[in-house]
């Protein structure tokens, strides 16, 4: 891939990782006013079964969704240490060594694989 567009990709990298962090800092601030009201239901205010639910289902879904944003964010940083450490390979499918097409890198600028060994790899092959 030439130098061009490995500073297009690198460019795209950096804005989801700004983005993705933005977004992970905010799910970390949302989990903890939910595990705030939650615990503040423990204050000895009556509270019904229901109320309590929904309460842990907040919180719960929080969780997740930190959860997958915080895996996001790794694909994100591996990436641009790929692109940094290697960046002769970098866009190379790391299981058949064929190039990533860029159009698939702009899309998906962390992506590891080709699609052809990406479908391989989740059995749609």
């Amino acid at each position: 891939m030439d130098q061009e567009k490995l500073q297009i990709v690198e460019q795209q990298l950096l804005r989801e990782r700004a983005r993705s962090l933005r977004s992970f800092e905010m799910l970390l601030e949302d989990a903890g006013r939910h595990r705030d009201s939650t615990d503040a239901g423990l204050s000895g205010w009556p509270q019904n079964g229901a109320d309590q639910a929904a309460r842990h289902m907040e919180v719960e879904t929080s969780l997740l969704l930190t959860g997958k944003e915080g895996r996001y964010l790794q694909r994100i940083e591996d990436a641009l240490r790929r692109l940094y450490g290697s960046p002769s390979t970098f866009g190379t499918c790391m299981r058949c060594g064929t190039e990533i097409p860029f159009e698939r890198l702009l899309a998906l600028p962390h992506v590891r694989f080709c699609l052809e060994c990406k479908l391989r790899e989740e059995g749609s092959a």
